[in-house]
Order: C-alpha cells, then structure tokens, then sequence
C-alpha cells in the first residue's frame, strides 16, 4: 500500500510539471505571436512609408534610396507574405495545407533574405564607390545600370535556390523543430545551408566589411585634410561632407541590424542538428530575423533628417485628409 501511494504521487507530481511546462510553452508560443504580429503591422506601415516618402520627396531621390526603396520592398513583401505563414505554423505546430504551398513560402523565405543580403552589399559599394571614387560612380550609376543592379538582386537569389527548388540538392518543406517551412534538415539540405551560408551571407559580409573600412579610412584622411584647408571650404561643402557622412552612418546601422538579427538564428538552425533546443528557442531565434524587416524604416526616422522630416509631412497629410465626424 505504501509503494502505491508513492507511485501515484510520483505519477501526480509529473503530471503537475507537464502541466507547468505546458502552459508556459503556451504563454511563450502566444508571446511570439504577439511580437510577430507587432512586426506584420509596423513593418507593413513603416516600409509603405518608406517607398511613399522617397516617390513624394524630390530630395530623396538620390541613388542610395533606390536601394533603400528595394529592401522596403523585400521587407514589405516578407512581412505581408511570409509572416502570416508562420503564425499558422506556430499556432498549429504543423503544416495542414497543400504540400507545394509550404515548399513556396520555405522559398519565399529564403528568396527575400537573398535579396536583402544583395541590396545592403549594393548600398554598401554605392557609398564605397561615392567616396572613392566620384568620376567612376557618376559613370556607373546610370538610370539603367541602376535598374540592372536592382534586377540582379532578385534573380541571383533564385539562381543560388535552383538545386533546392529541383530538389538535386536540398529539398523545401515542413520542418517541425523550427516550426516553419524551411530547408529541410536531412544531410544534403543541410550541406546546401552550408553552401548558401559561404556564398550568399560570408562572401556578401566580408565585401561589405571590406567596403565600410575602406570608406572609414578613405574619409578618415579626407577629414585630416579638410581640417587643414577649413578656410578654403564653403559652408555648402561643408554640408554636402556631413551629409554624406551621416548618410553612411546610416547604411552602417542597417547592416549590423541585419547581421545582428540574421547569423544568431541562421547558424543555430545550421548547427542544431541533433534537435538539442527547444522548438520554443527556435520560435524565439528566428523572431530575430523578423525584426529588422520592420526596424529598418525606423532607422531611416532616427538617423536621417530627410526622412524624418518627409514622415512627418506624410502623417500630417493623412491627418489632413481624414474626414471629420459631421455634426449634427
């Protein structure tokens, strides 16, 4: 009788700790949906901000924001088409829909993250270009160049997912641990990772690294002399100089945020294989991701004047237009 009792106890107190575990599975899942939901929203009205300000304001048409305009829309699109995905898959924890559909969405995915990589390597040697060499970038960006370039950053992405999209190498689909269409987890997907993350992340990030040190180093020297020459400059040189700077500032901002949010989570699900963390952390890890598809207008508000100041007309145009309620 007392082995029972100690038996049933035993029995109880794991129910308890499942119980406990579960809800707190739930309170986190419902978290992250929470915090996805909050990025859908602002990154859906921030980057539809973005585009409208640069189309509405002739002064930020400019090269960089060409560029700028390209990774809103990367981000525009991923927020409105990928995200919606993984709250279903999050809160269904599987994939109850058409097989083919969720092998797109897992493209889409990597698709967009392709070309956000592409388009911070392109702001990168535009402002690399810019500093270095000014004869040589008013020759290269031309109207068509321009154009090109932008074209490129979304075919070469496709071009890098061939062998997972024809299967050959790596194959798309549901992937319980990190409870998203992804890349699959078998050992060709996940030496095809392993190539994505040499050719379109390391080799993209040593260049950009590469770009903004000679750019430093470039203005670096500059300012020396322009400190030694301070009296032959005009206030409108002096001007168009900090300009520049604070625009590549801003550039180097939007390129740590995007490696910050980017490697932690992609390099986790590359190394977990042996399913050692929790689909909770996974959950969590790939939020990260999410996020700076809805920071980085922000950032344009906070480190750009332009751009601050083209919102603000936005919004109190909006205001203006907003019909007000008929009295009576």
């Amino acid at each position: 009788m007392h082995y029972s009792v100690k038996f049933n106890t035993s029995t109880d107190l794991g129910e308890l700790v499942s119980a406990r575990r579960s809800n707190r599975d739930n309170v986190y899942l419902w978290v992250v949906i929470g915090i996805i939901i909050v990025i859908i929203f602002m990154g859906f009205i921030g980057n539809v901000m973005v585009i409208t300000a640069v189309k509405t304001t002739k002064k930020l048409q400019t090269v960089s924001n060409y560029f700028i305009i390209n990774l809103s829309i990367s981000d525009l699109i991923f927020v409105s088409c990928v995200l919606p995905f993984n709250i279903y898959t999050f809160i269904t924890d599987g994939w109850y829909m058409e097989e083919t559909l969720c092998k797109f969405v897992g493209f889409m995915g990597y698709t967009l993250t392709g070309t956000t990589i592409i388009t911070v390597v392109l702001i990168a040697y535009n402002r690399y270009k810019l500093v270095t060499d000014m004869m040589g970038y008013r020759r290269l960006y031309s109207k068509t160049n321009i154009a090109a370039m932008i074209t490129l950053s979304w075919i070469l992405p496709v071009i890098f997912l061939l062998p997972a999209i024809t299967e050959l190498w790596g194959k798309f689909g549901y992937v319980p641990m990190m409870v998203t269409c992804n890349l699959l987890l078998d050992h060709n997907s996940q030496m095809f990772k392993i190539f994505l993350l040499i050719v379109r992340a390391g080799i993209p990030c040593v260049l950009i690294v590469y770009f903004y040190i000679k750019i430093y180093l470039t203005t670096y020297n500059s300012s020396r002399r322009i400190l030694a020459n301070m009296r032959l400059l005009t206030p409108t040189d002096t001007n168009n100089l900090s300009r520049e700077m604070h625009l590549t500032k801003m550039m180097v901002v939007i390129f740590l945020v995007f490696a910050i949010s980017y490697f932690p989570c992609t390099i986790t699900g590359l190394i977990d294989w042996n399913h050692v963390m929790s689909k909770t952390f996974h959950m969590f890890c790939a939020t990260t991701v999410y996020i700076g598809s809805a920071l980085n207008p922000v950032l344009y508000g906070l480190l750009n004047q332009q751009f601050r100041n083209a919102y603000i007309k936005l919004l109190c145009r909006n205001r203006k237009h907003t019909p007000r309620a008929v009295k009576y």
